[in-house]
């Protein structure tokens, strides 16, 4: 009975979306550094080679409103075109399948979702030193955003879909950290609602 009173009188004093933050480990956004950023990615065996960062903090703003949500994962072919097997601009729900079955998709009509093609991408990301990056040519692209700030469950679903792209020597992995980053010139503020 107590546990259920203490779980009613905080849900009470908190909105729902703090206790979802709470249960998910979910926390507000802070600057991070190279450091801290390969250590957490080992720490879930991801290899944090792939591991890229947005340009600055206007960047993370204009990005962030193109894929709306983290992590997300977008695919592309050898021209930088994005793919999605329904040719619809929405998200791929099962990346892991996706990821399997990318060569018998039939992709005739390649989606260009606005102007989120590769180079759009690609030129919005450094390295964690905050360094351009050219990327190695390749048949695919996966290109994934994640972030640090949205808990372990975001991990645990990058390294999923990380584990099953390695399996096949045909596609580039691209992780892009939304986390703020220390070379940010521009001040940084933002709170999860």
């Amino acid at each position: 009975m107590k546990k259920i009173t203490l779980i009613i009188l905080i849900v009470s004093l908190t909105s729902c979306r703090t206790m979802v933050k709470m249960i998910a480990n979910i926390e507000d956004p802070k600057v991070e550094k190279k450091e801290d950023i390969v250590s957490y990615m080992e720490d879930y065996e991801v290899n944090s080679n792939y591991t890229y960062a947005l340009k600055d903090a206007q960047e993370f703003v204009d990005v962030l409103g193109e894929i709306q949500k983290l992590p997300n994962f977008l695919f592309y072919n050898s021209e930088g075109t994005l793919l999605n097997p329904e040719n619809k601009n929405k998200c791929i729900s099962d990346v892991g399948n996706f990821i399997k079955t990318l060569d018998s998709l039939d992709m005739k009509n390649p989606v260009e979702k606005n102007k989120f093609n590769m180079e759009y991408v690609t030129s919005r990301m450094v390295d964690l030193d905050g360094n351009p990056v050219e990327l190695e040519e390749n048949k695919y692209y996966m290109i994934g955003f994640w972030a640090k700030f949205m808990g372990k469950n975001c991990i645990k679903k990058v390294k999923s879909y990380v584990d099953e792209a390695e399996k096949r020597d045909d596609i580039t992995i691209v992780l892009v950290s939304f986390d703020p980053q220390e070379y940010w010139e521009q001040e940084y503020e933002f709170e999860l609602n």
